[in-house]
């Protein structure tokens, strides 16, 4: 069945492959409507995650979010196979870094950096372009896929755009590895935590939010400056990132800071454009229970 799942897969890109953008998103509007009104894909978490993010919008306002996110949602998913087989210099045109000379700065002395994200806008194309926006060796931590065969063609496919990929399994070897130059490691940490006791909880839309340590915790461990990527969608297909520097001396900051400034930094993002953040995700599956809030 895997090797079935694979040819599909694979077929897909081919056929995504010789698409003009102007057919991919006549697609992904009749793909959205097909998700939102006949699948009604995770419709349920997707407003229940609206309605507790924006207690004081109506539900007239929350229905239009709704709609809008399933349309961006198809965008992405259509727009990240297409980017699997797209040259980098033409995704690079349509995903712009406005001010690189934040990471020059710290390439230029030689400094490692993480790079946190969210998902938000199109994170999939961050780490296809991410080799040719930064002097920096790009690395992707990443959550291996059931399917074998999918999971080494990704794999594959990142390695040729210049981006080193590790599994979440092996995050810490990520940031030992000599790669010959400074390098940036890319962290999308707005998931759920899997455990209770691993979570630092934030205040963040409205709700006490079980956020994961991974960005804090590993820039403490290594000394590493943190850089926030807040992307902007300007239209379809064409996105703009601004690096927003977090902290440059992580160990010098109390606990739960730097998570606070991080997630405070996506929620803004959100507020900003809310329908382009990922709401089908269980994000607040943990329940708040009298924990420490940073």
């Amino acid at each position: 069945m895997q090797k079935i799942g694979y040819i599909f897969f694979r077929l897909l890109i081919l056929i995504l492959r010789v698409i003009p953008f102007g057919i991919l998103y006549f697609l992904s509007r009749i793909l959205a409507v097909k998700m939102f009104y006949i699948i009604r894909y995770r419709r349920r978490i997707v407003f229940q995650n609206l309605r507790n993010s924006f207690p004081n919008k109506s539900e007239k306002e929350i229905r239009l979010i709704a709609k809008k996110f399933y349309l961006h949602l198809c965008d992405v998913a259509l727009e990240s196979l297409k980017g699997f087989t797209c040259p980098v210099e033409k995704l690079v045109e349509r995903y712009k870094l406005l001010n690189p000379n934040i990471y020059t700065d710290y390439f230029e002395k030689g400094i490692n950096v993480i790079g946190a994200a969210g998902h938000y806008c199109n994170w999939e194309w961050g780490n296809q372009t991410a080799s040719k926006l930064l002097l920096h060796e790009p690395i992707g931590l990443y959550k291996p896929l059931s399917n074998i065969y999918i999971d080494e063609f990704i794999r594959k496919t990142r390695n040729r755009t210049g981006t080193h990929l590790f599994s979440i399994n092996l995050t810490k070897k990520a940031f030992v590895t000599d790669y010959g130059k400074p390098y940036t490691v890319m962290m999308v940490a707005d998931q759920k935590p899997f455990k209770r006791s691993q979570s630092l909880w934030i205040n963040f839309l409205n709700q006490k939010t079980a956020c994961l340590p991974g960005v804090e915790g590993y820039a403490k461990i290594f000394n590493l400056p943190i850089v926030y990527f807040k992307t902007v969608k300007v239209r379809r297909g064409y996105y703009t990132i601004e690096l927003i520097p977090i902290c440059d001396n992580p160990r010098e900051l109390p606990k739960g800071e730097i998570t606070k400034r991080y997630m405070n930094l996506l929620e803004q993002s959100i507020l900003e454009a809310p329908e382009y953040y990922l709401w089908s995700h269980r994000r607040w599956k943990l329940e708040y229970k009298d924990e420490e809030i940073y």
